[in-house]
């Protein structure tokens, strides 16, 4: 009788410590997605805002534009570390960060375009957009938005 009495009593406290380890867990993985969310809000709000300071110059854009067209070792003539030159002649000035940058954030890619729209992806284009450099220079706004599942969203407040 002392037997049993001892195994159902460790089964009992296996049990509860197993229930405590899978809720701890599960209560872990919460918190850090909602660092995550966190993060990933602050970079894309950050990244609006300052997009909206340069654009907010037109001639701005035009200079980036002109200093592309001297290629270089290290950007293509359509390509810079904010700005994208579409094949149409239309414009892109963005923000993006791969989750490869920093584990604290999910993909981000945001932008306004030359039609005045935001948008808005989740695409994976890897660390210094590598991805649309090796797939080349987008033809224009339109193929840019369905190829890499971009979406338009509101823009943002004045900085």
């Amino acid at each position: 009788m002392k037997v049993q009495t001892r195994k159902l009593f460790i089964r009992i406290v296996v049990g509860l410590l197993l229930v405590a380890g899978i809720t701890a867990w599960s209560v872990l993985r919460k918190m850090q997605r909602m660092h995550r969310d966190s993060a990933t809000f602050e970079f894309r709000y950050g990244a609006l805002q300052e997009i909206a300071r340069l654009t907010s110059d037109p001639q701005w854009v035009t200079n980036q534009i002109e200093q592309m067209a001297v290629k270089t070792e290290r950007n293509a003539d359509w390509f810079s570390g904010n700005v994208l030159l579409l094949k149409s002649g239309e414009w892109l000035v963005y923000a993006n960060k791969c989750a490869k940058e920093d584990l604290n954030i999910k993909d981000t890619f945001v932008a306004r375009a030359s039609d005045g729209k935001w948008y808005h992806s989740t695409n994976h284009f890897y660390v210094g957009m590598v991805v649309l450099l090796m797939e080349g220079q987008p033809q224009d706004l339109a193929t840019m938005v369905t190829q890499y599942h971009m979406v338009s969203i509101p823009a943002p407040n004045a900085p």
